[in-house]
């Protein structure tokens, strides 16, 4: 057997192995987190906070990775409405496929899923100008795209040296 047969059979082999590594290792579970937001939208302080001592404009900023489960507890201190949104496309306003809590006066309990990611801003979509605070979902990176990176890096590598190795042979 010549040595490119060789080469291309151990490079073949060893991308077999790593795919199978790869499609071993099991999927990331998803991580829940609890916030409670306190939030004023008439009166002083304004804005969202952890604390009802902690309120500001903006609030405090939550970042959570993609896939992740976030379960808010949101509670009003001014007696007015409120309404929750994570504004995906930053018009200040509740649009379809956003995160929601839909309208409340007190305390709700509301849930979603962090499936879109990116840096975005949470609001009270009633009050949005005095009740705003960072959001970000960081992407969770995929390891089956490390598999065609490291193939062809390898690949580029045995041509490479395969070239360089021509150069330097005396026939």
């Amino acid at each position: 057997m010549n040595r490119k047969a060789t080469i291309l059979i151990a490079l073949v082999s060893f991308a077999g192995i790593l795919t199978l590594s790869f499609e071993a290792r099991p999927v990331k579970a998803s991580t829940t987190w609890n916030y409670t937001l306190y939030g004023r939208g008439i009166g002083s302080p304004l804005g969202w906070g952890f604390t009802n001592d902690s309120i500001s404009n903006p609030g405090p900023a939550i970042s959570v990775n993609q896939g992740d489960v976030v379960n808010l507890t949101l509670i009003t201190l001014d007696g007015a409405a409120h309404h929750f949104v994570v504004d995906y496309n930053g018009n200040d306003a509740a649009d379809v496929g956003e995160p929601d809590s839909g309208i409340f006066t007190g305390t709700t309990h509301f849930q979603f899923t962090a499936d879109l990611n990116g840096t975005f801003s949470y609001i009270c979509a009633i009050h949005f100008t005095t009740m705003r605070g960072g959001f970000t979902v960081v992407p969770e990176f995929p390891t089956v795209v490390l598999l065609p990176i490291f193939i062809l890096s390898t690949l580029l590598v045995a041509v490479a040296m395969r070239k360089h190795s021509g150069k330097f042979q005396t026939n």
